[in-house]
């Protein structure tokens, strides 16, 4: 018997070889799974090893990525921060959003308690020589805003000088300016809060002023004047004679909002690029069926059309809530 050619050997034993390489290939071959979210915000990322460079973590579509250059870490409240560190600095996107919608997150970014030394949320925080300045995150009316934060100086806030009509001379009241927790005043009827607030005391008007009207420009809002009109009752014979109330009116008219589809699953309507925990939601498909624009009060919101409503109906009663606009 003639013995086998070593060539043709080689050949064979190659043949079995991608033979049997190809069935465990396919047998092996298998459909990859999603990667399971490992964080909802930056803080359950600390413990992971990352890039051999300055910067810190984020967390996008629930997976932790290290940043080079990142100064600081992203936060929502002080709870997503190092127990030394306060989440300070939080903004919110110009948004508007309904009841039944999660309005957009306020983000911040962890700093050291230390650099911020003096913190107060009122001049009893502070020593009897020194006051507190605040200064508070922007936010929707009536909505809940991120906290405010402030730092005890020497000198009386500029402009802040008062909270109650209490703390003004007799021919002045308290013009309220910025509250904590929520932009409104705590005897505003439509607006419920029990946020403390400050202003700054300006002369009185006699008496309370109809809603809109004005003597001066101190009654009307940061963005408003008083357009001065002429008295319906002049000229009088009492003594005194009626107010001449004016009407505010805005200053300039603001550019329009040029409105995005922002987030990190396109589930935010804002007018700047926008950072939102990256946790997929199913009603966040219904975001394809509409647009995101500017409403008729200037702020960015979703079209609310037949489609797009019937969407996020379907989701009402479940577990999840429908995201914000």
């Amino acid at each position: 018997m003639k013995g086998i050619h070593p060539v043709g050997w080689f050949v064979g034993m190659a043949l079995c070889v991608l033979m049997l390489g190809t069935l465990l290939g396919v047998k092996s071959c298998q459909q990859v799974k999603p990667q399971t979210p490992m964080c909802e915000v930056p803080l359950n990322c600390l413990e992971l090893p990352h890039l051999n460079c300055d910067g810190n973590w984020t967390c996008g579509q629930g997976q932790c990525f290290w940043e080079c250059g990142l100064e600081d870490m992203p936060c929502l409240t002080s709870n997503d921060c190092l127990d030394a560190d306060v989440c300070v600095d939080t903004s919110c996107p110009k948004a508007s959003c309904q009841d039944d919608e999660l309005c957009p997150p306020c983000w911040g970014s962890c700093q050291e308690e230390a650099s911020y030394s003096g913190e107060c949320g009122g001049d009893m925080d502070c020593g009897s020589d020194k006051a507190c300045l605040l200064a508070c995150p922007p936010c929707a009316d009536g909505k809940d805003c991120g906290p405010c934060f402030g730092k005890c100086v020497d000198d009386s806030p500029p402009g802040y000088n008062c909270q109650t009509d209490d703390d003004c001379d007799s021919d002045s009241s308290c013009k309220i300016k910025i509250c904590s927790d929520t932009q409104c005043p705590p005897d505003d009827e439509e607006c419920e809060s029990n946020s403390e607030c400050w202003g700054y005391c300006v002369e009185a008007t006699g008496g309370n002023i109809p809603d809109g009207m004005c003597l001066n420009d101190s009654d009307c809002d940061d963005e408003e004047s008083c357009a001065k009109q002429a008295c319906a009752d002049a000229p009088c014979n009492g003594d005194p004679c009626p107010p001449c109330y004016g009407k505010c009116v805005t200053d300039k008219t603001p550019e329009p909002t040029q409105c995005i589809s922002t987030g990190c699953s396109g589930e935010i309507c804002a007018a700047m690029p926008t950072v939102s925990t990256c946790l997929w939601k199913p009603e966040y498909a219904c975001f394809k069926l509409t647009e995101c624009t500017t409403s008729p009060d200037g702020e960015c919101s979703w079209q609310k059309s037949e489609q797009f409503l019937k969407c996020l109906e379907e989701f009402k009663g479940s577990d999840s809530k429908p995201p914000q606009n």
